[in-house]
């Protein structure tokens, strides 16, 4: 048999029904798995428990390594059937939660120091772990799973990462992995018919416009009318930060309302009310554009970003992105073309079989078919594989693939997730309660009394007075 799987080390091939095998292999950071039937009888004893390693091995090469998380038991007849469930590695980084703090470090030495902290123990390597040159400001992980802490890192940084079937950390730039093959109408490494691609118009959007937060706009000045009797004066629009008021061009001083003492200061600013209250004692007298309030207004981003060629070949199809959470106008473009970028143009997504090995989800696979008419790089999702005869020696291996550019939305969606999580400042302090099994014992013992004679007692001498009885303590006379 050229497959071979092991199970804590032992190979246990035997054991194994060989079609039941079924491999998937998922992009970057998302479980792999693997399943597949061991039985037993007379003539096998052999079963497996819960949390033994296991690797699939074909021809010689590692194609799986992991750890079982589930087994399921059924009879028949005298024969039991286990029907198992394996995580790939990745399981061994979940089991301890992360709670440190990293400033001005590369992320090659972050995952170095994650790893020795938390994952020594499991034997874990950092042979592949790009990112020698990336450099974090600052980044904090309150209670959290490595494998979520190397997401965390993936986000920031526009990196991808995974963990191999020898338990080593793979943190490497996003769609770099060339896939061994291309596919085209004659290659003949991949089941012919069984290619499919579905091409999408329904979700096209070529001329974004994107309305985000606020941004400081350039300084302005706003001019009001006193009359001696008005105290509240409007804005009109909403200074980022507190204004400079003239009054007859003398500077007012100025405070921000509800915060400061009203008698401290000539006049009290409201951000969000957009007014300038003056004080008792301090209201403008009457004049024409005699109140000056100079300051850096907060104003809505609008941005708009077309695709002249999208637009050329499809026609106008215009979308509204809302996003509070961008704070100026280069965030901004940058959302929209994230947005075109996937949809733009249409979008292709399909599958094929094929019987040639060394596919990984994760890799770029190159398409170029003239019967199809179709030119297209697209990245590899996923890569299911099973066995179809008895003897374990021809896998067949079924691909799921989507266009590159319908990542481009998902990788900025994605970066923009947990953002609070990335802000400098983090700050929490961890108290680790340990039990303790200790046993204290205590025994006690006393001396038994000692006594010279019956505890009633009549004694002609006690208290040296004659006739008194004694009884314990007390004397009778």
């Amino acid at each position: 048999m050229s497959t071979t799987l092991t199970i804590n080390a032992v190979d246990r091939t035997s054991s194994v029904v060989s079609t039941s095998i079924r491999k998937k292999d998922n992009l970057n950071e998302r479980v792999d798995s693997l399943s597949f039937e061991v039985t037993t009888h007379a003539a096998k004893t052999f079963v497996p428990t819960i949390n033994q390693e296991v690797t699939l091995n074909e021809g010689g090469t590692k194609v799986f390594g992991g750890v079982i998380v589930a087994i399921s038991q059924t009879t028949e007849r005298k024969i039991v059937r286990y029907d198992i469930t394996c995580k790939d590695f990745s399981q061994y980084l979940d089991r301890k939660m992360v709670t440190e703090r990293y400033e001005n470090q590369t992320v090659y030495e972050i995952i170095d120091d994650l790893i020795t902290t938390y994952a020594a123990a499991d034997s874990f390597t950092i042979t592949n772990v790009g990112g020698a040159t990336l450099n974090i400001v600052s980044i904090a992980f309150n209670r959290i799973p490595l494998s979520e802490c190397l997401k965390k890192l993936s986000k920031l940084t526009n990196y991808s990462w995974y963990v191999d079937y020898n338990k080593d950390i793979h943190f490497f730039s996003k769609n770099t992995e060339p896939a061994p093959f291309s596919l085209t109408d004659t290659s003949k490494n991949y089941i012919y018919d069984s290619l499919t691609i579905t091409e999408d118009l329904s979700q096209i959007r070529n001329s974004i416009t994107v309305e985000g937060g606020t941004k400081i706009g350039d300084s302005r000045v706003i001019y009001a009318n006193g009359d001696g009797v008005i105290d509240v004066f409007d804005t009109i629009v909403k200074f980022s930060s507190e204004p400079v008021v003239e009054v007859g061009g003398i500077a007012q001083t100025v405070g921000v309302d509800g915060l400061n003492d009203d008698a401290d200061f000539d006049c009290m600013w409201s951000y969000a009310e957009k007014t300038i209250r003056f004080t008792a004692g301090n209201i403008p007298a009457a004049g024409t554009r005699n109140i000056e309030m100079t300051g850096t207004p907060l104003v809505p981003i609008l941005v708009k970003v077309p695709s002249a060629v999208s637009i050329s070949q499809y026609g106008l199809y215009e979308a509204i992105v809302k996003d509070k959470s961008i704070v100026s106008n280069e965030q901004a473009i940058e959302r929209a073309k994230a947005e075109l970028s996937a949809y733009a143009a249409t979008i292709n997504d399909g599958s094929f079989k094929t019987y040639t090995a060394g596919l990984r989800a994760g890799q770029v696979l190159n398409i170029n078919s003239s019967a199809r008419s179709k030119t297209l790089s697209v990245l590899i999702q996923s890569v299911s594989m099973q066995y179809r005869d008895h003897e374990g020696l021809k896998p067949e291996y079924t691909v799921n693939f989507a266009s590159l550019r319908s990542l481009g939305i998902i990788d900025y969606l994605l970066g923009q997730l947990d953002s609070d999580d990335l802000r400098d400042g983090e700050s929490e302090t961890l108290l680790n309660y340990l039990q303790s099994a200790e046993a204290i014992g205590v025994t006690d013992s006393m001396d038994a009394p000692t006594t010279t004679s019956a505890p009633y007692l009549y004694d002609d001498e006690a208290e040296s007075v004659v006739g008194a009885g004694v009884y314990n303590y007390s004397t009778y006379e």
